[in-house]
C-alpha cells in the first residue's frame, strides 16, 4: 500500500508533521515564512523543501519542483482575524490566509484536508 503524501502549510516546528510520520504519513512540503521554525524543519527534515508564502504557493511550483501527487494538506491557518480575542478585521486583516489555504485546496484537490 502506497503512503499519503502531505503538503504542510504554517508549519511551525513541524508538530503535526511529526504525528503524520508517527501515522506512516509523508510530508513531501512544508510552508512556513518564520525563520526559526524553518531552521527546526531543516534540522529534522533536511531533504523536505520549505517554500515561505502561502500566497506564492501554488500547485504549478510544487508540480516544477518534482512534488508529486499531494493526497493531504494540513495546517492551522492564523485566526486572529477572526478570534473574539482580536479586532476582529477578518478578511481585512493581512493575517486572514484562509482563501489562499481553500485556493490551494481548490487547485491541488487532495484527497483530505485537516486544519
Amino acid at each position: 500500500m502506497k503512503s499519503m503524501k502531505a503538503l504542510s502549510l504554517f508549519s511551525g516546528i513541524g508538530g503535526i508533521d511529526l504525528a503524520c510520520e508517527w501515522a506512516g504519513i509523508e510530508t513531501v512540503a512544508f510552508c512556513e515564512r518564520e525563520p526559526f521554525p524553518q531552521q527546526v524543519l531543516k534540522k529534522h527534515w533536511p531533504h523536505v523543501p520549505i517554500y515561505d508564502d502561502v500566497c506564492t504557493l501554488t500547485k504549478e511550483r510544487l508540480e516544477a519542483d518534482g512534488i508529486g501527487t499531494i493526497d493531504l494538506i494540513h495546517g492551522g491557518y492564523p485566526c486572529q482575524p477572526y478570534s473574539l480575542y482580536g479586532e476582529r478585521e477578518g478578511a481585512e486583516d493581512d493575517r486572514a490566509l484562509w482563501p489562499e489555504v481553500c485556493r490551494l485546496i481548490e487547485t491541488i484537490r487532495p484527497s483530505c484536508f485537516l486544519v
